[in-house]
């Protein structure tokens, strides 16, 4: 058996892990850039101001 046909057969038999933890990055990736957009926009000041009102 060639090298390349065994780390073909490896692939092909681990490609739902692969794609799982492809997929787990993506979500992680887009929930820190949803907080982030949420930490950086002017909603939070104008949050901070209310809690300041009501203080």
């Amino acid at each position: 058996m060639s090298l390349i046909r065994l780390t073909m057969s490896n692939f092909k038999r681990n490609l739902r892990n692969y794609m799982s933890l492809v997929l787990a990055l993506a979500f992680s990736v887009f929930v820190f850039f949803n907080f982030q957009c949420v930490l950086y926009s002017d909603s939070m000041e104008v949050l901070n101001n209310y809690n300041k009102f009501y203080i």
